[in-house]
This record gives C-alpha cells, structure tokens and sequence, in this order.
C-alpha cells in the first residue's frame, strides 16, 4: 500500500470500506514480451531477482513525478497518477514518466550479463476518471484503481502485436500464441492451494443478483435506454473486428499488414476520443445525440470510401466518435443509476455491450457473404441514427435530465 494510505488505515481502520473515491487519473501500464517464454525457461528464484531488479528501475520514475503503484502482476506494473479535476500535470506526469521508464529500461539492458535476458517493455497510457480505494471483501483489501480507464490502457497494445504478429508471421501464428496464452491461466488455477483458501459464506438466494438487477432496470426508463441503446448499437454497428478486416481485404485487396494499420490509426482516434470527452462537462441527452449522430457519419464515411486511402483516414475519426459515445453512453447510465445499483446495472451494461458482439459478429458476417463488405457500415449508421430518433422523441426527464453530467470515464477501444 501507499504510504499515505497505510497512515489513513492506521488511524481510521473503518476507512477501509469508507475511502473509496471516483477521481481523474492517468494510468500507465507496462508488461514484459514474450514473459511466458522467459518465464519457463528460468528458474523461479533467478526469475523473482531479475524482476526486483526490473521493477527497482520501474518504480523510479513513477514515484519521481508523483505517481503510485497501484498493482504488480508477473511481469506487469500499473501506476497511477490522480488529481481531483482534469488537469494538465496528471497526463504530463505520467508520460514523463514513461519516458523516464523507456531510458531507465534501456539502462537496464545494456548493463545486463549473457546470463540475464533482454527484456523488451511494452507500454500502455490512458487518462479519465477512476474509482481509486479498497477493493475486496471479508478479510482481503487491495489499494486499487478500477475502472474503463485501467482496462482501455492495458488492452492499447494488444491489437498492434496482434497486427504485426498476422504480417509477419501469419493467420495461423495469431491464433496459437492466443491460445498459448491461456495456458497461463489454466496453469494459475492449478497451482492453487485449495487448503489455503478463505472461505466465504454465500449470501441468500436471489439477494443482490441478477434479478434484482433486471428489475430496478425494467422500472427505471431514464437507465433502460442507455442499456438498449448500447446493446442495438452493440449488435449492428460495433463489429469493427469483422467489418474491418473483410472490408480492407475484399473490398481493397489488402493484406494484414494494411488491416493491423487501420486497426493502430483507429485506436488513436479513440484515445483522443476519451481524453477529449474527459475533460469536458456533458449534458446527458444532447452529448448522447451529438455522438451517436458522430458515429453514424462515421460509419457512412467507411462504407462510402472510395479507396483504402480514404479508408484509413476516415477511421482516425472513427475513433474518436465511436470511443466518445462509449463514455458518454456509460455517463449517463452511472448518473441515472442509484449508487447501490451500480455495480448490477454496470455489469448488465458491459453484457450489453460484449454480450452483443458474437451476435452481430455472425450476422454482419452473412450480410457481407449477401450483399457486399459496405453494407454492414451502412446498417450501423442506420441504427445509430434510429437510437436517435428514439432519444430525441422521448421526454427529456428520461434521460436523466437537463443536469450537467460529472467526467465521464475512458473509453475502450
């Protein structure tokens, strides 16, 4: 733990459950390639000296300029740098200390012996707000920030190593090493100790599930909407991982190379996205319009491209459009909820979202096999501005009111 928190713990140990608080923050991340391969090639005391000594050099920078580490898992750091409104310093903070890192790493490497390996860091940087606490339950705490922020940041680099792994190594190559990587889960949860688990007593049936959940939902028509609007949108326009590959190789002709490309441009529009919309105070109806009506003329500028030049630089935009809606459309559902319904009603959100994909995966996938790789751009825009059509002939009060929203928190891209 921080310092400063295990003093806040010492003198108020009720602070525990009490502390937490949604803040804005710049979160960096970090983790080792080709980890697992180093891993089971050295021994596991040789491994834990290597990875102190790593982290000695990591750890530097971020407390230098301010920051915290707030979680080491394996070969992966997450630090945070907070503030209690937007501000500048936060996000500068924080790339100085990558950049600070990005030295202190090569250091680390050229002084290194034949017998220690070189170890190539990858970096993850992401701003917007985060709720920053106590994390846990019973007896185990954990000093830790969680949020879209946290995962928007970390999940930044893997769409790029999965693009030049597919151009340089092949189809086949992406799909094995995907594989692979699960073997590091699996082998986790078997070397659990079962015997040395905390148990914990299970609540009573039916209390705070799911259900409850679906009927403060179906009760609530201002946190209804937001819930519908992201699962049509989800199903018909958020389908990037099928659109745009077969756009990009039946409709251009282009190889992986190309699609990895769109894909790294893509994520750079949405970054903006989220660190525009971050620091902005939103009205909750119109900036729900305004970016729903960004992503549909987005979406038309991809199906309508007349070439892969056009292609690319219309995906930078949409990006940014199609990352601004996802905040804001989870702005607006956290304001419209009750604090003690949060958590159920976020979680039914994140299914509206992820749980919608593999449906409208497989159905843009039969309409590209039908009709042509344009089309499903096409239907997206359509149901973006049908969403809006919805919100704009709905009574203002039910979509939150006219009160100015909080910052809204980072996107995914």
């Amino acid at each position: 733990l921080p310092k400063s928190v295990v003093d806040q713990l010492a003198g108020q140990p009720r602070s525990m459950t009490q502390g937490n608080r949604v803040v804005y923050g710049s979160c960096l991340t970090t983790d080792v390639s080709k980890y697992t391969t180093l891993a089971e090639s050295m021994d596991p005391a040789q491994l834990g000296r290597l990875l102190n000594d790593y982290f000695a050099e990591l750890f530097v920078p971020v407390e230098r300029s301010g920051g915290i580490v707030v979680d080491v898992v394996g070969d992966a750091m997450v630090a945070l740098w907070t503030a209690t409104t937007p501000e500048a310093a936060v996000r500068r903070n924080a790339c100085h200390a990558a950049l600070e890192i990005m030295a202190a790493v090569d250091r680390f490497n050229r002084a290194r012996t034949t017998e220690r390996p070189v170890l190539d860091t990858r970096f993850g940087l992401n701003c917007g707000d985060v709720m920053v606490g106590n994390v846990g339950a019973s007896s185990h705490y954990e000093y830790r920030a969680v949020g879209d922020l946290i995962n928007t940041a970390s999940r930044l680099v893997g769409p790029s190593i999965a693009g030049v792994l597919i151009a340089t190594a092949g189809i086949a190559t992406c799909f094995f090493a995907n594989a692979a990587s699960y073997l590091v889960v699996i082998g986790a949860l078997v070397a659990l100790r079962a015997r040395e688990l905390v148990e914990r007593p299970l609540g009573a049936k039916g209390s705070g599930g799911l259900r409850d959940g679906l009927r403060y939902v179906r009760s609530h028509p201002d946190v209804l909407r937001p819930l519908l609007v992201m699962a049509v949108v989800g199903t018909l326009a958020y389908n990037f991982q099928t659109t745009i590959p077969s756009m990009v190789k039946f409709g251009f002709g282009r190889g992986p190379g190309s699609v990895a490309a769109v894909m790294s441009i893509s994520a750079i529009g949405s970054i903006a996205g989220g660190l525009v919309i971050a620091g902005l105070r939103l009205d909750p109806r119109r900036s729900l319009v305004v970016s729903l009506t960004g992503l549909a003329v987005g979406l038309l500028l991809f199906g309508a491209a007349p070439s892969y030049a056009w292609f690319v630089v219309a995906c930078l935009p949409l990006g940014f459009v199609s990352s601004s809606f996802l905040t804001i459309d989870a702005t607006v559902l956290q304001q419209a909820t009750d604090p003690a319904m949060q958590g159920r009603v976020m979680s039914l959100h994140q299914i509206a979202w992820f749980g919608s994909t593999p449906i409208g995966a497989l159905l843009m996938g039969w309409l590209i096999d039908v009709t042509s790789t344009r089309i499903p751009f096409f239907v997206g825009a359509a149901s973006a501005l049908a969403c809006v059509a919805a919100i704009v002939g709905r009574p203002r009060r039910q979509l939150g009111g006219a009160t100015p929203t909080g910052h809204g928190a980072a996107a995914s891209s």
